[in-house]
């Protein structure tokens, strides 16, 4: 089987601002949302915002792994605009599941192989962690006590000295991690 990649032989900044993404702030996309919500909370459940492939997962099927590992070194303005385009709707997406009242905003991107990160930690720093904060704040500036879910499938290793003051992981196994992650 092969994989289409829409956006795979766009090379500049300009090519990425012109494909037609979608309107992701039409009100029909959450009319429902504030509604469902609220049932979902008459029945006393926790209620979940889905936002998986946050950023990276999207952006790669998009532009294919290989194209965008490369612009992250070779094409930095191309791969900036292409995530900062994409956070934008996660941002937006994040804010409407916040203020619709959600419990949990579940965030993530598969960035595990099997044995280690797909990219260095500090490629992880430098181009996936200061956009999912950015997602989080969006939620959180609407709602201060929305719990985040952040999910990886693959070996994801936590570096200990970065988790001082953060919440803890809670849910760990070779294969995956879950855990909560606070900007």
């Amino acid at each position: 089987m092969r994989s289409i990649h829409p956006i795979r032989d766009l090379r500049s900044k300009r090519e990425i601002l012109d494909y037609p993404f979608p309107d992701i702030k039409a009100s029909y996309r959450y009319k429902h949302l504030r509604g469902e919500v609220e049932e979902l909370k008459r029945r006393d459940l926790a209620v979940a915002g889905e936002l998986y492939c946050t950023s990276f997962e999207t952006a790669w099927g998009l532009r294919g792994m290989e194209n965008l590992l490369m612009d992250f070194s070779t094409n930095s303005k191309l791969a900036e605009t292409l995530l900062d385009i994409l956070v934008d709707i996660r941002c937006e997406q994040a804010k409407r599941f916040a203020k619709a009242g959600v419990d949990i905003l579940r965030l993530g991107d598969d960035v595990g192989s099997q044995r280690k990160m797909l990219m260095s930690p500090e490629m992880w720093r430098k181009w996936l962690k200061p956009r999912l904060k950015k997602v989080i704040k969006s939620a959180r500036e609407v709602n201060s006590e929305i719990h985040i879910f952040y999910h990886s499938d693959g070996y994801i290793e936590p570096n200990p000295r970065s988790h001082k003051n953060r919440s803890r992981y809670f849910k760990s196994s070779s294969t995956r991690m879950y855990g909560s992650f606070q900007a």
